[in-house]
């Protein structure tokens, strides 16, 4: 184990996707933590010429059609990446509405046959049936239950693991967190069956459709008929990480046809996140590489509706490819 840097035990994507690091891929691991950190340090360098405590609220420049807001509170920014089942949490503290019109229809699941295209969207079923939960929508996170079980035994989990699943979701009818629960078991058993069985490339393809609809799921929220609601804002810019720490992942398995193809549509994607900027005081950044969070106590944030609308018409194509049955 290296020295400052804590791995978990791969009982969750997110620690699967640590421990793979930890065991095989420290390389790229320890390049997109070089990355990063040049990221911020072009961004102090930027942020020199803003004098320390300005004012800029949520502001649109006439120049550069560019609409900046700061923060002047300590505040963590993740950077990694969520299981599907917790995308959710992209989502939290900013303004957003239940819109489970846009999710993917559960019936069709049984039209996936293909091994991405089960693995993709069982990505993007965990992340709608996340978002259930988050509104506390029992009847639906029921039936996002039930495209993630068909679509996990099409993977191959053992059926005794999703047969004992099933019994407990109708035990607990009605009761959020115990779906949330038995969800979160299914997901981290057919992590540890992927990694047994050598498919890490349909894992990485888990994680891609579970960020793909977090990010369909929240652009879709996003209002821009006026200056939006700053924490969605801010939400949206600081997954340019996330999606670095993805296609880190993803190129380890590039090997692989179709996980070669999603990472160069993702590149496109990363292109137009670079348009998005984050700003940090010099001297004013903390790395938690455990927790995987950026600590800081200032940070501006500038970007603008086009670029939004941009990453917005990119992510719903992607979508739309991995949902094509």
């Amino acid at each position: 184990m290296l020295r400052g840097i804590s791995f978990y035990s791969p009982a969750t994507i997110l620690g699967a996707i640590q421990y793979l690091i930890q065991m095989k891929l420290f390389f790229s691991y320890f390049l997109l933590l070089v990355i990063m950190f040049t990221t911020a340090c072009i961004d102090v360098g930027k942020n020199d010429k803003v004098p320390d405590g300005k004012k800029l609220s949520n502001s649109k420049s006439t120049n550069k059609n560019t609409i900046s807001f700061q923060n002047e509170s300590r505040k963590s920014i993740f950077y990694g990446l969520y299981s599907p089942n917790e995308i959710s949490k992209m989502l939290e503290g900013g303004k957003i509405q239940y819109k489970p019109e846009t999710f993917l229809p559960v019936d069709n699941a049984s039209q996936f046959t293909s091994s991405s295209k089960i693995a993709m969207n069982l990505g993007i079923y965990g992340a709608d049936f996340s978002i259930t939960k988050m509104f506390d929508d029992p009847e639906e996170a029921i039936r996002y239950m039930g495209a993630i079980s068909e679509l996990s035994e099409k993977l191959g989990i053992p059926a005794i693991v999703l047969e004992s699943s099933a019994l407990r979701m109708e035990q607990n009818i009605g009761n959020i967190d115990s779906i949330s629960n038995i969800a979160t078991g299914i997901f981290a058993t057919s992590t540890e069956f992927l990694l047994e069985t050598g498919r890490e490339s349909a894992l990485s393809l888990i994680i891609m459709g579970g960020w793909i609809e977090g990010m369909y799921q929240a652009l879709n929220m996003f209002e821009t008929d006026s200056i939006p609601d700053p924490q969605m804002v801010e939400m949206i810019i600081e997954q340019k990480y996330a999606l670095n720490f993805l296609l880190t992942f993803l190129k380890n398995q590039y090997e692989d046809p179709d996980v070669a193809y999603y990472y160069r549509l993702l590149e496109v994607l990363a292109d137009h996140f670079g348009s998005l900027e984050i700003y940090y005081n010099p001297g004013d950044v903390e790395v938690d590489t455990t927790k995987q969070v950026i600590i800081t106590n200032w940070n501006r944030f500038d970007y603008s509706i086009s670029a939004i609308d941009k990453i917005y018409q990119i992510v719903t194509g992607i979508r739309s490819i991995v949902v094509e049955t």
